[in-house]
């Protein structure tokens, strides 16, 4: 029985349809092969702990024109923790239990709670949905009525697709967004598509995709309890293929839209798993293991929309493994032991032709040609032609490799050379390198020949891309229908430009044509001519870029040196009376300075810094990256996508760390070891014996990127986190500041106690409840240079900050109650440097051995931390302004040709 007295079956809407492929069916089936279907739809739908999300997803239901009482709902409740998940769901069911179904089981997972549903299913069609996302209202109708169109023109149908939208409910601008990487499926309309034939349009979702139950049921096609985290639906829906024919039939139906839930709180299993092991073991282990197996049992090949399905999968996982969450998290030996022998497994059953052609959504070039590498073991290797450095005389090569670095041979007009910089980066799969990139700088002029693995390689100039399936008119047509247009017709010709001319004239656009005429005017042309622009921050100075700012103007007078700041900084007034050439950020003049400058230097690399202009008007300055402090650990995801053409370090081992093999795409060329020039003034602190009225303790926690919004109008503007005073961090460090024996230590020792957080935590400082008799200090408002010098001890955590108090011999001891929070959820990652084997000072985990290791710290008991100081600084001459300005000037310099065709010295200081 379809419909009841009371609800009409909806009528039939006669919905245009293009069908591809065949039309007849394997098996023989008909849409009713005479056995008894109460439904045209089952809904299975696992509920696990989502009693908040269940009332839009059942008012979506009971909206549906198609009517809810002609759906057969099965609900299971998958051993839910939660009392609403059960009472909702059991109140949902009692309005029409005769089409609506309540199951309880214990927790056995979301595959088993499907399958438990599949058992009692009786309808034609199942379909899946989760219970936290919601459905249109025309969903089923549009389902129903496109199939009795392709019914109607003979086709069969084997699975049918609704569309994803993706849905940000908690935000207020936009929150259903069009942009799911599969979206192009659905551009034109209705299409039924043979997938023997076109690999690319697969279907690996079960929550947006209906199948036949009588195939289901036939083949026994069960959803994988081993898979709990990833590839489930995936699974699924390629067995049912599998079992069912060799040319799998699927209806894309683009009016069903079907909208996909995006968590703010980052709850959903999706979300969750990425920090899963199985996650991405259990994938190809058992999973594709599994689908391997069906096809080796029937004989055949892999097909190709099975090979497209899963590389689909495993380039999701590449994309992810390049964010940060993932970058962060820390994976067990285990894991990568398991992959490193998986990986090459399954890209035996993927075809070289898969993996090239792949064009199922973008990815990155080097994403593909590692998964090509590693296949073939390095065969076919491509190299590009990558950045020109004309002012240096340098052209770089990239290629891409797996496993040992392959041999190379490098020849200029016949004669053997070497590469005058080089840099392997990895290339990483879940946290480690699956392959490398290499990058090789060689002279620019002269008939150059690359040989790598014994064969001479041809240079392309940028890597092959597939045309992607919404960009290819004919992707479902045959050749003969192709409709040829003109690409230079003189209407083509003129609509393109008249399009040109509308995108720059409107709003917005025009004021920047404006004031790119202006900046190239007479007065600002002479006025800034070939300027050597410095800043800190937007908001405040007193950092590297200030002290380099001021030795090039003492010692370098020819230099057309400024200084970059907001004039409603606190620092303002004061530069300005010491006669520092200033440029008022944010106006006509701070885009002139940087439309005519040659350089442009600061000890940050934030998007006030990079992108403070538009690119058009930001022309050909070199970028000076001075540092704030001393990277110690791995945060190439901020870095990398910067453009730094010299990137200052300070100790040896940052150098080589940054410049060498690592996550860092820098190589030697930009990185140089010349020390921060904010280490120039401390050494001047030090000679002059500032540092003999210590009477401070000093505690200096820095941020966490977890518990303050994005920056906001300027780099200081953060807001912090709504629950922040129920946060680890707050908890720990008040408890610290409210401590009786840190009172007690500050009393009797006679030193002041400074409480002076990250800038990124200023939000947050009325949150610590910080006694009276201690001292707050905010970075805008005290030079922080003088405060450590006058430091008796300093209290940190993981900030950079202890190598400055390293470089003026402070005690020190590290508070790192949440080191596990801290490494997962910040922007850094743990890189060379180890706190317990490297550290200036003793790591602590509660308060109590905190304030002991400070007590030891003020008595000035001897201890090996010294040692440590001074090899990580053995050079304190006071002249890094100087090396750095020379690194600058190095930047516009090209060598000799036999120079540049030697591979270039390291840095490293004189011992």
């Amino acid at each position: 029985m379809v419909g009841s007295a009371t609800e009409p079956a909806a009528p039939y809407k006669g919905v245009a349809l293009q069908v591809v492929g065949r039309v007849t069916s394997d098996l023989g089936l008909t849409p009713n092969d005479g056995r008894p279907h109460l439904h045209e739809f089952s809904l299975v739908c696992p509920l696990y702990n989502v009693g908040r999300y269940l009332p839009e997803f059942f008012d979506s239901l009971e909206k549906q024109d198609y009517g809810v009482n002609r759906l057969e709902i099965i609900l299971v409740d998958d051993g839910s923790s939660d009392s609403d998940t059960s009472l909702l769901a059991r109140r949902f069911c009692e309005k029409n239990p005769a089409s609506r179904k309540y199951i309880y089981q214990r927790n056995s997972g979301q595959a088993s709670a499907r399958n438990a549903g599949i058992a009692i299913a009786t309808g034609t069609w199942l379909t899946f949905p989760d219970p936290d996302d919601k459905l249109g209202p025309n969903y089923f109708s549009s389902v129903s009525d496109s199939l009795a169109d392709a019914i109607g023109n003979g086709a069969c149908v084997d699975a049918m697709s609704a569309k994803i939208l993706m849905w940000h409910p908690h935000k207020l601008a936009e929150p259903v967004r069009d942009n799911h990487a599969l979206t192009w499926r659905y551009a034109h309309g209705n299409k039924l598509v043979d997938l023997s034939e076109h690999p690319n349009w697969v279907q690996p979702h079960a929550t947006s995709g209906f199948v036949r139950r009588e195939v289901v049921e036939r083949f026994g096609v069960t959803f994988p309890t081993a898979l709990r985290y990833r590839f489930e639906d995936g699974c699924f829906m390629s067995e049912y293929f599998l079992r069912s024919t060799e040319k799998p039939t699927v209806l894309f139906v683009p009016q069903a839209a079907y909208y996909y839930r995006q968590r703010e709180d980052e709850s959903s299993t999706i979300q969750i798993s990425r920090h899963m092991p199985q996650t991405y073991v259990d994938t190809i282990d058992v999973g594709f293991r599994h689908l391997v197996k069906i096809t080796d049992e029937q004989d055949r090949d892999l097909p190709r929309w099975l090979q497209t399905l899963f590389l689909y999968d495993q380039f999701w996982v590449l994309r992810a493994s390049q964010g940060g969450p993932l970058r962060r998290t820390k994976f067990p030996q285990e894991m990568y032991d398991s992959l490193s022998a998986l990986i090459p497994w399954f890209l035996n059953y993927i075809d070289i032709e898969t993996i090239q052609e792949f064009s199922l959504m973008p990815v990155l070039p080097w994403m593909r040609e590692a998964l090509m590498a590693i296949k073939t073991g390095n065969h076919g290797v491509i190299v590009y032609k990558s950045t020109h450095d004309a002012q240096r005389g340098l052209q770089a090569y990239i290629y891409r490799y797996s496993g040992q670095q392959p041999d190379e041979e490098f020849t200029r007009n016949g004669l053997r050379i070497e590469p005058r910089y080089s840099k392997n980066v990895g290339l990483e799969y879940a946290g480690r390198p699956i392959a490398w990139q290499r990058i090789v700088w060689l002279p620019d002029d002269g008939s150059v020949s690359i040989r790598i693995a014994g064969e001479v390689r041809d240079v392309t100039h940028r890597p092959r891309k597939p045309p992607l399936p919404w960009t290819t008119q004919s992707i479902l047509q045959p050749p003969s229908d192709r409709v040829a247009s003109p690409r230079f017709s003189p209407k083509v010709v003129l609509r393109k430009l008249a399009k040109a001319v509308e995108r720059r004239l409107r709003p917005g656009r025009r004021e920047y044509i404006w004031l790119d005429l202006v900046t190239r005017l007479g007065l600002y042309r002479r006025r800034y001519d070939h300027a050597w622009v410095f800043i800190d921050r937007d908001t405040d100075a007193n950092d590297s870029a200030e002290d380099l700012y001021r030795w090039t103007a003492a010692n370098r007078p020819e230099v057309n040196s400024w200084f970059l700041i907001r004039k409603t900084s606190a620092d303002w007034e004061r530069l300005e009376a010491d006669g520092v050439r200033l440029i008022p950020y944010g106006t006509l003049r701070h885009w002139a300075a940087l439309a005519n400058a040659a350089h442009l230097a600061s000890s940050h690399a934030d998007r006030f810094i990079s992108h403070s202009v538009p690119g058009k008007i930001r022309r050909g300055y070199k970028f000076t990256f001075l540092q704030h402090g001393v990277i110690k650990g791995d945060i190439s995801s901020w870095l990398n996508p910067k453009h730094i053409d010299l990137f200052i370090t300070s100790t040896e081992a940052e150098y080589s760390y940054v410049s060498g093999d690592s996550p860092f795409r820098f190589s030697k060329k930009e990185v140089r070891l010349t020390g921060l020039p904010r280490h120039d003034a401390l050494a001047r602190l030090k000679a002059n014996q500032l540092n003999d009225g210590k009477r401070i303790i000093l505690i200096m926690p820095t941020w966490r990127n977890y518990l303050v919004s994005e920056m906001g109008g300027t780099s200081a503007q953060r807001e912090g986190a709504s629950k922040f005073a129920e946060s680890t961090f707050a908890q720990e460090w008040g408890a610290l500041l409210r401590s009786n024996k840190l009172k007690t230590i500050s009393r009797q020792s006679g030193f002041q106690v400074v409480f002076m957080p990250h800038p990124n935590m200023q939000a947050h400082l009325a949150s610590f409840d910080v006694p009276k008799d201690f001292t707050v200090a905010s970075y805008e408002e005290t030079d922080l240079r003088p405060l450590l010098a006058r430091s008796a001890f300093l209290i940190t955590d993981y900030s950079s900050m202890a190598f400055n108090a390293a470089y003026l011999d402070v005690p020190m001891a590290y508070f790192q109650f949440d080191h596990e929070e801290y490494f997962n959820g910040h922007t850094e990652r743990p890189g060379y440097f180890n706190y317990l084997e490297d550290g200036f000072g003793p790591v602590c985990l509660t308060v109590e051995s905190l304030l002991e290791a400070l007590e030891t710290g003020l008595a000035q008991v001897s201890s090996p931390y010294t040692t440590r100081m001074l090899s990580t600084f053995p050079v304190k001459d006071g002249r890094n302004c100087e090396r750095v300005f020379g690194a600058m000037q190095e930047l516009t310099i090209k060598r000799p040709s036999d120079a540049r065709e030697r591979a270039a010295e390291p840095d490293f200081w004189a011992r």
